[in-house]
């Protein structure tokens, strides 16, 4: 016999139990290996848990979170019961134990123990606390908590998420209360779950630029702002989240640099901000010279929900520039996260989820839109709020608009286009003329459908009921006159007076009654109803004069001064009715009458009724129910058999309500006529009129039947049943015998309608064929049930009164109203106008996808077409012109939206599921989306067309005719200004041949325009390919004709200086001839009157004999005379010009009708000064622009030509005008008509934006609020701009020279102005010739001589015209009076020589030059030089023409900001040859593309977009936050880009961990990573706002394993750090892991196969959707940390489907079903509960046991840990609660009350060599510990239980029953066979127990294990009891193996501390 001796310290195996190494065991359950005073490698049972807290009934936790500078765990609980939440906590604790008594009792005293643990009830030995409890907090006991918690120095802080609400955290020391006041701050004692969101949820605050005021220090350009929530360090909580429309600043109408000095402000108000939010940036975009610059302003605190600022252009913020990026970096929005942790002062939140993608276009599909214009005036866009908020929509031009809905917390869905309105039989009538343009080349598509053709808009309405209130304003005492005329009142006149009384007219009556119900009905109601309290009132005329509402009543006066305007506000207590201005008046609709009421009552309404029972007998139908049925005696046997039942199916033909028999009624109570009726082979139906015009009848049935039942019906309007009227009568009518003579009763039935048909339904129960028949001798009486009579009577009435009818009356009441209220703001633009869009259709199709477009999926886009002017007027004058001048009103075209419509729609949304309820409630406001039209244009630009005329060029002599625009305006009439033919003598100056305007042969038709239009002259774009008319302008033109300054002087002579200076010259030559006549003779042949005509000096001097005068001595003193005369002749200016503006002020329709509206244009381009060539139709030809301005030059397609406007324009003098009053005026003035036609420049485009996801979405920057609790929201009045088209006045100068040379100097000249400079007008025409000129210098010679004989002379005659003035005259006639005179007076004393005297010589050659050349001495007059026309017309464009500048005062310079045209169109000032200068600061059309959006993805689903919501993988983390300050909170930002994806390969992010040296353990399912936690230094602006996410990608993660099928992953959250590492479970790969300097699996060899059987979960076998990761309901993994015995305890929590109900068992994700039954994870008749525990020691590397307790959670502590409970598997609410373990030293293996078993087993090892084992021993102590400390060994007490086995033999289980001393009796009573068990004796030798009565009790043939796992056991097996039999065996065979396996069990005692040392046993030798 051997001894062996085994002592295993070092830790649990699950080898094999032969292969266990020395110290090793097999199995511990709910055993240690360190006693509780410190014993460290000792067996020993584990201390009980005792109760801490139940928390509060029906609460579970679901989180929990422990603080141990605290000494404080927090926990989040939830009822499933009440959906209540609450957060609380406990403190840390102390062992619970007190000494023991029996301490202090005498040695030889027994002790007296207490009662077990498990026999006690247990008292909370923690207190629980509630920290706050509110609904709102929404916990689930299906999404569990994770938190951080974070102390500051004055706070704690504790940051949670469940995944289920947002993630959101709470301060522990004072929560965020509900306010009831901000300041002061009041608050309530609830939570106030909005503000504690670590992403609050708001709907955009509102950012409104009011005004524009002066001081500041800003720069002209344009300027937005946007705001988002911050902390005080201006740390962004929010995106930024629109920014507004751009708002221009300028104030310099001259200047070079648009960005100069701007000395104003802008005052903002921001309203609708969030005050749950504590600070607010303030960012201001300033673009200047198209470069946007983002400004941080300054952070400001939230103090109220609105907040005015004035920012002066002063960034107050140290910050400098913010990227742009910052503005439009938008961050997701993360509703929930499941991971929530810390490290190095950044917050982490992982395993994100995010809103969903939403699709609403199927709904947002039914929301119209209608088009809406306000009124302004002309200017308003040089306001720069008001060009901020009006940026209005082009006419006639197609534009996308769409919407994008925004959530409570401030994200935006996508944008959902609007449809345009369907096509109707209107837009699709075919057009045939010349409007009808066709789109392609060779002219074979000719789209000709009225919408393609036409702008399809229908008229519009006008809008009159919205008025725009000043709301910034102080409510004024305000008064108005108010008129109301009610709705219709009841009225009567009370006798004996006159005076009515009035009733108001209730819905529920009718009026006028009908029947006499309604009539008793109206009575009652009079006599029960107070009559109206309207006083005073009077008798005027015999008609009362009364009072009534609004005057009466507040409300009525609120609804009636404020209907234009719901968002008005007024005091109704202060309203106050003048009723000394009450005029009131009555007008009388009906009069009272009375009306004849008759009663009806049951006791009078008895007659002549049925009187009998019918009998049965005397039925009249075959077959009757009296024969009998199946009976032998009867004849008619075969006929009844044939028939029977079935033959009173056939015979009745009313069982249904469309067979209904048809009834009369009687005209009185008596039964004029019955009907038969039987009860068997199913109801029966009938039907009847109502012919008594009180509306009653009564319903008789007649029958011996007690079991029936009359129900009465309405009939609908198609002769059917429809509602009952009455209820069931059943058993009312009495049984009645057969001779009864009694008379019956009957159905009253009142309200029925005159006329009205009404149905009859009698049902009876019949028991066949309960009995053959009846009418025979057996069951005679059964007959009478069968059969009945029916009828219907009219009841004779029971009395008749007569009462009065109220007559009917309307009253109006005047009177003045005084209260208090906002004024009309008259500075706000109000709707004008709204209508229907015109039809529009796009080449391009909505996607082809259902799902989102519906029916519209593959049809043609439809977008909206705004209406042209043809159908709203874009600006209209408004007043009496004054000087040309008026007021002319904008009408800028907007968008209007009903919210009806909207919250319509979405709730739509939700009734077809689009989305849910509270994310329809979580949409607070929408924003309004357009599509850019930059590059999708169909309309290139807007403007005037100006005829192009021609003329013959004869100084080219070119083929073609020569074009130039019309001038100075579009005058069409006779140009009396240019001659078709040179003038050449004076007969043709008077000629006509006027310049005609061309095509005279058609009508005034015309094909080719000059277009001048603001978007052409500022851009020059491509040109389009057709012109269509919108209308015709007009206006008025004020010019004049004023001299042109700087021009050359002339001494303009005229031929009368001949007469003056032969008359002087002739009296000197005549003297000095006497002398010397004889020697002078003529020599020479001289040429007179220029170069222009040669005549003869004899034609002249022929008149002076030879003798008498010698010629050429008067040439001589001719010429001195000539010069003498000349010197005084005056300089003179001759050139005027014509300047004018011409103001355009009206449009009208004119000529721009069908047929006269589209064209195609033929040849565009664009035209500079100069004299160029063109395309045309004729090939290229000259067009005349000499020194004109720019503009763009349009051909239509040959033989297209558009009709002439049907207004004149006359801006150009005719002739009539040119040569009247224009001599009496310095500058004379002019007033003529403007016309031309409005067009538009088109590009038409069938695919117009292209396909639906290519539209680029501009924000139209309207703010729309959705308000769910206001029924009565309106937003018809809120016109959408933010558009990309102003009604702006563009301006032009249009001028023209009449020639092509002056003499002009301009004013930069330093040389003083010649005068008389050579100049021939007359040779340099620029168009055809001119009308009037000057050529200068002229001169009178001999044409064969170079000699001159006279000077320079002007001439006009039939030989030559040297000029031709307007106002043309002459001076110096004194001059030519004295010389003739002289040359007369001399002649008197001369003496005479020869035949003519000196008088008759000089009188003759005066005649002859006054006829030939004229009689003007110095001429005067006017010439034309040019024209200039300064155009200004209302147009739409891209361009606020109201903020054009210029950068001089000069040519660079427009109207009308240079002031005085006169000055400005001089040449000398500005040169004819400069251009127009377009300048404008781009800036000032800056677009909002700033929030941009997109539509939804064309392949869009829902369930794939559904996917993309959750981010299992990715993490955010927080702005580092470690300064203790809780003023400042980093842990609340999250940057934009501050966040990392985990790789999807990894699979879900389980777990991230803080560990040590500021690393961070990031667990995924597959893999496991360690990363840094620090972060290099942010340096720039967009890092530092956005973030760059260097946490993680500054390094390379620690990725310590990589395999192919993953390493280091956990599939559940599960993890705890220790001294010794971080632990976690990989389930799917049966792993446990820890990390120290790298991961390793925990596990060894040959333990991996328990643990890859026990870690994987077995309910995914079955259920693979059922959620693992939730340890707190039902299964999971939790892990803890004890502390105190340096262990690390697992426990997996998991249940098995048993294998007979595998496959047949469904999970609908609560519940699981089985044929009907349904039940949870609990129900043991369908699981096996599979959790365990299992406790590791890092010290041993070993695990060390199992453990019988598998709770929930655990929370660890440093003296102690604690278990909760919220599910039982057993289903015991005694378990529910919080445990503590290791507090007390009293109590061992008592878990949750209960005593668990302590099993220890280990292998007796024989060095594989069989013997037989004879007997154990083992050294078992129990201690009873009386103290912390002390303890002492209990004697007698040992194991209760064992099991000895090998590999094919089984002890059984041996019950141990402790040998007692001196009690003999036992060794009768043992051993002792039991059912499941042995008992025997242990006995207590050689300081150990001892027992060996044990045998084999394995039943060999059962073919069973000897061991098994059980069903709700995997920890270790059990005997199986099919291997075991205890019955006495006589042949007891003894224990052999070469191992032996041996199970110790205490499940006895629980108040011992038991320590397992060793055991000895015995073998023998055995021979095999």
């Amino acid at each position: 016999m051997e001894q062996n001796l085994n002592s295993p310290q070092i830790g649990m195996t699950m080898s094999h139990p032969s292969l266990l190494k020395e110290g090793q065991f097999l199995i511990l359950v709910n055993g240690n290996i360190q006693t509780v005073d410190g014993n460290f490698t000792m067996i020993t049972n584990d201390n009980s848990n005792i109760l801490a807290t139940r928390f509060k009934d029906g609460y579970k936790v679901i989180g929990t979170n422990v603080v141990p500078s605290l000494s404080t765990t927090f926990f989040f609980l939830y009822n499933p019961l009440t959906n209540d939440s609450e957060i609380g906590f406990i403190f840390d604790t102390s062992s619970p134990d007190k000494p023991d008594f029996a301490a202090e009792q005498c040695c030889q005293d027994n002790i007296v123990e207490p009662t077990p643990l498990e026999q006690t009830i247990q008292y909370p030995l923690s207190q629980y606390y509630t920290f706050v409890n509110a609904k709102c907090l929404n916990f689930d006991i299906d999404h569990p908590v994770t938190s951080w918690i974070k102390l500051d120095d004055c706070n704690v802080r504790i940051y949670f998420n469940d995944f289920k609400n947002p993630p959101r955290y709470i301060d522990y020391k004072n929560f965020q209360k509900i306010d009831l006041s901000n300041c002061p701050l009041i608050e309530t004692d609830q939570l106030d779950c909005d503000k504690i969101k670590i992403f609050p949820e708001t709907c955009y605050p509102v950012v409104d630029v009011v005004e524009v005021i002066p001081g500041g220090q800003n720069t002209a350009g344009v300027y937005q702002f946007a705001i988002c929530y911050s902390d005080v360090r201006a740390n962004k909580l929010t995106d930024y989240f629109y920014v507004t429309n751009p708002i221009p600043l300028g104030d310099q109408a001259i200047t070079v640099n648009t960005a100069y000095p701007v000395y104003k402000s802008f005052k903002l108000e921001i309203s609708n901000l969030n005050t749950d939010f504590r600070y607010f940036n303030l960012a201001v975009l300033k673009t200047t010279n198209n470069v946007t610059s983002v400004f941080l302003v300054e952070t400001f605190e939230v103090n109220s929900s609105n907040f005015e600022y004035i920012y002066t252009g002063v960034d107050k913020n140290l910050q400098a520039d913010l990227s742009i990026d910052e503005i439009l970096a938008k961050r997701p929005y993360y509703n929930k996260a499941k991971i929530t942790t810390e490290d190095n002062g950044y917050l982490f939140l992982a395993n994100l989820e995010e809103d969903r993608i939403v699709n609403l276009q199927p709904v947002v599909n039914s929301i119209s839109l209608k088009w809406q214009t306000i009124e302004a005036t002309d200017g308003d866009y040089a306001n720069p709020v008001f060009a901020q908020n009006y940026v209005g929509y082009l006419g006639d031009e197609v534009y996308p608009f769409g919407i994008s809905f925004t959530k409570n917390n401030g994200k935006q869905t996508n944008v959902f286009p609007f449809i345009g309105r369907a096509k109707t039989d209107y837009d699709k009538q075919i057009i045939d003329n010349n409007d009808v343009i066709s789109y392609s080349s060779c002219g074979t598509e000719k789209p000709n459908e009225r919408w393609q053709v036409y702008n399809t808009a229908p008229t519009p309405s006008g809008i009159t009921d919205c008025i725009a209130f000043n709301t910034n304003s102080e409510p004024q005492d305000l008064e108005e006159d108010i008129e109301c005329t009610s709705n219709n009142v009841f009225y009567i006149l009370n006798s004996p007076s006159t005076i009515p009384v009035f009733y108001q007219i209730p819905d529920n009556l009718t009026y006028p009654p009908t029947n006499s119900d309604e009539a008793i009905a109206l009575q009652n109601y009079i006599n029960t109803t107070p009559a109206l309290n309207l006083t005073p009132y009077s008798l005027p005329s015999g008609l009362p004069s009364i009072g009534l509402c609004p005057c009466d009543t507040t409300n009525e006066i609120y609804k009636q001064i404020h209907a234009q305007d719901p968002n008005a506000t007024i005091v109704p207590i202060d309203i106050q009715i003048d009723l000394s201005v009450l005029n009131n008046s009555v007008e009388i609709n009906e009069d009272p009458y009375t009306y004849d009421v008759n009663t009806y009552g049951l006791t009078t309404l008895y007659g002549p009724l049925i009187n009998n029972v019918p009998n049965p007998g005397v039925y009249p139908y075959d077959p009757n129910p009296c024969r009998f049925w199946y009976n032998t005696i009867d004849s008619n046997k075969e006929k009844n058999q044939e028939k029977g039942y079935l033959g009173w199916i056939d015979q009745k033909d009313n069982k249904t309500s469309a067979t209904a028999a048809i009834l009369s009624q009687s005209t009185d109570g008596s039964c004029s006529s019955d009907t038969w009726g039987a009860f068997i082979a199913g109801d029966s139906w009938y039907n009847f009129y109502c012919t008594n015009q009180d509306g009653v009848a009564g319903i008789m049935v007649s029958t011996a039947n007690n079991g029936f039942t009359v129900t009465v019906y309405n009939s609908d309007q198609n002769g059917n049943v429809s509602t009952s009227i009455s209820n069931t009568v059943s058993a009312t009518l009495p049984y009645y015998e057969e001779d009864s003579n009694t008379n019956g009763k009957y159905i009253l039935l009142h309200n029925l309608t005159y006329g009205s048909s009404y149905f009859v339904k009698v049902e009876g129960f019949y028991n066949y064929p309960g009995f053959p028949d009846c009418c025979g001798v057996i069951n005679k009486d059964d007959c009478k049930h069968r059969v009945f009579k029916i009828c219907v009577v009219t009841p004779n009435p029971s009395n008749t009164t007569t009462i009065t009818i109220p007559g009917v009356a309307q009253i109006t009441r005047q009177c003045k109203v005084k209260y208090k209220g906002y004024p009309i703001d008259n500075c706000k633009p109000t709707p004008n106008k709204r209508g229907e869009f015109a039809y529009w259709e796009s080449t391009e199709t909505y996607p082809c996808n259902e799902e989102v477009w519906g029916d519209l999926a593959g049809k043609p886009i439809r977008h909206f077409k705004f209406p042209d002017q043809t159908v709203v007027s874009f600006f209209e004058e408004k007043g009496t012109p004054t000087n040309g001048n008026s007021i002319d009103k904008i009408y800028p075209k907007g968008i209007v939206v009903d919210i009806k419509d909207i919250k319509n729609a979405l709730n739509q949304a939700v009734s077809l599921g689009l989305i849910t309820p509270e994310e329809l409630n979580n949409i607070c406001g929408y924003r309004i989306y357009r599509g850019n039209r930059r590059g999708n244009q169909s309309i290139i630009a807007k403007g005037l067309l100006y005829d192009v005329w021609e003329y013959k060029d004869n100084i080219y002599n070119t083929t073609n005719k020569v074009l130039f625009p019309n001038f100075p305006f579009n005058d069409n009439r006779s140009n009396d200004f240019i001659k078709t033919k040179q003038i050449k003598k004076k007969s043709q100056i008077s000629d006509g041949n006027f310049l005609l305007p061309p095509y005279q042969n058609q009508q005034l038709k015309n094909n080719k325009y000059t277009f001048d239009a603001p978007n052409l002259s500022f851009n020059n774009p491509g040109l389009g390919t057709e012109i269509k008319l919108e209308g015709e302008q007009t206006g008025l033109v004020n010019a004049n004709f004023i001299e042109l300054r700087n021009n050359t002087k002339y001494q303009y002579i005229g031929a009368a200086i001949i007469s003056a200076a032969v008359g002087f010259s002739s009296v000197e030559a005549a003297f000095e001839s006497l002398s010397t006549l004889a020697t002078a003779t003529l020599t020479q042949s001289q040429s007179v009157f220029g170069t222009g005509a040669s005549f003869p000096l004899g034609l002249i001097l022929a008149l002076v004999s030879e003798n008498i005068l010698t010629p050429i001595r008067v040439y001589s003193h001719y010429a001195e005379w000539y010069d003498i005369i000349k010197k005084f002749a005056p300089f003179r200016n001759y050139a005027f010009y014509y300047t004018g503006v011409g103001k355009y002020n009206k449009i009208e329709q004119g000529n721009a009708i069908p047929d006269n509206t589209r064209r195609t244009i033929a040849n565009a381009q664009y035209i500079k000064p100069g004299i160029l060539n063109v395309k045309t139709n004729k090939g290229s030809q000259r067009f005349n622009n000499f020194k004109r301005e720019s503009s763009v030059f349009i051909e239509l397609k040959k033989d297209s030509f558009f009709n002439h406007t049907v207004n004149t324009d006359t801006s150009r003098p005719a002739n009539n005008n040119i040569l009247k009053d224009f001599c009496s005026d310095k500058n004379p003035s002019y007033k003529g008509n403007l016309a031309s036609y409005y067009g538009s420049l088109k590009n038409p485009l069938v695919n117009q934006y292209g396909q639906i996801d290519n539209i680029e979405w501009i924000d139209t920057g309207y703010n729309g609020k959705i308000d769910w609790s206001n029924s009565n929201q309106n937003t018809l009045c809120d016109t959408i701009f933010g558009g990309d088209t102003y009604i702006t006045r563009f301006t032009k100068k249009r001028k023209v020279p009449m020639f092509l040379e002056d003499r002009v100097i301009p004013s930069s000249a330093t040389q003083v102005s010649p005068v008389n400079q050579d100049i021939q007008l007359s040779l340099l025409p620029n168009i055809g010739y001119p009308r009037f000129w000057m050529d200068y210098p002229t001169a009178l010679d001999y044409t064969n001589s170079k000699v001159t004989l006279f000077g320079d002379v002007a001439v006009q005659s039939n030989s030559r015209v040297d000029f031709n003035f307007i106002c043309q005259g002459s001076t110096g006639k004194a001059w030519k009076d004295a010389g003739l005179a002289a040359a007369i007076t001399s002649s008197v004393s001369d003496v005479s020589w020869g035949v003519i005297t000196l008088p008759a010589f000089i009188g003759v050659l005066v005649s002859q030059v006054k006829r030939d050349l004229g009689d003007d001495m110095f001429l005067k007059g006017k010439y034309v030089h040019s024209f200039y026309g300064i155009s200004t017309f209302l147009c739409e464009s891209d361009y606020n023409l109201d903020l054009r500048h210029g950068e001089n005062i000069k040519e660079k310079n427009f109207y009308p900001n240079v002031g005085d045209i006169n000055e400005w169109t001089q040449e000398f000032f500005v040169p004819m040859y400069e251009d127009n200068y377009y300048l404008y600061n781009n800036d000032y059309s800056k677009q909002n593309s700033f929030n941009p959006n997109f539509v939804l993805n064309n392949d869009f689903k829902q369930t794939k977009e559904d996917c993309k919501v959750a981010h299992p993988n990715r993490l955010i983390y927080s702005l580092q936050d470690n300064d203790q300050n809780d003023k400042y909170d980093g842990n609340l930002v999250f940057l934009a880009n501050n966040y990392y994806e985990f790789p999807k390969s990894g699979g879900k992010l389980l777990i991230v961990k803080g560990i040590e040296n500021g690393k961070v353990l990031a667990i995924q399912e597959n893999r496991a990573a360690v990363f840094n936690s620090y972060i290099a230094l942010q340096t720039n602006v967009a890092t530092a706002t956005v973030g760059a996410n260097t946490l993680f990608n500054q390094s390379a993660p620690t990725q310590f394993v990589q395999t192919d099928l993953g390493f280091g992953g956990s599939q559940t959250p599960a993890v705890i750090s220790t001294e010794f590492g971080h632990f976690w479970v990989d389930n799917k790969r049966g792993q446990v892991l820890s990390l120290q300097s790298g991961i390793a699996n925990i596990v060894k060899p040959e333990e991996e196969w328990w643990f890859k059987e026990n870690l994987p979960f077995h309910i995914l076998a079955d259920f693979p959707d059922f959620d693992i990761t939730n340890n707190f309901k039902y299964i999971g993994m939790t892990i803890t940390y004890d502390a105190r015995f340096k262990r690390v305890i697992f426990t997996k929590r998991d249940v098995q489907l048993k294998p007979e109900f595998k496959g047949l068992v469904t999970y609908d994700g609560v519940f699981f079903n089985y044929k009907g039954d349904t039940f949870t994870i609990e129900d043991s008749t369908y699981f096996c509960n599979k959790s365990w525990t299992i406790s590791y020691s890092p010290l041993l590397k070993n695990f060390i046991s199992f453990h019988t307790f598998t709770p929930n959670y655990y929370i660890p502590n440093q003296a102690y840990f604690s278990s909760g409970v919220n599910y039982s598997f057993d289903k015991d609410p005694n378990e529910y609660g919080l445990w503590h373990h290791n507090l007390t030293n009293k109590s061992y293996q008592v878990y949750y009350g209960k005593l668990e078993p302590f099993v220890f087993e280990f292998t007796i090892g024989t060095k594989f060599t069989n013997k037989m084992l004879d007997s154990v021993r083992y050294t078992a102590e129990f201690y009873r510990f009386q103290d912390n400390l002390s303890s002492g060994i209990v004697p007698d007490l040992t194991y209760n239980k064992a099991i000895i086995y090998n590999q094919k033999q089984s002890s059984g289980l041996l019950e141990l029953v402790p040998k007692k001393k001196n009690d003999r009796r036992q060794y009768l009573d043992y051993p002792k066979q039991n059912i499941d068990s042995r008992s025997i004796l242990v006995e207590y030798v050689e300081r150990g127990w001892q027992f060996n009565n044990f045998y084999d009790v394995y039943a060999e043939n059962s073919g069973q294990p000897l061991m098994s796992y059980q069903c709700d056991n995997i920890a270790y097996k059990e005997i199986n009891p099919s291997s075991i039999t205890y019955k006495n065996q006589y042949l007891k065979k003894k224990l052999v193996s070469d191992y032996f396996v041996l199970r110790l069990i205490n499940d006895k005692y629980s108040n011992y501390n038991l320590i397992h040392r060793y055991s000895i046993t015995k073998t023998t030798n055995i021979n095999q």
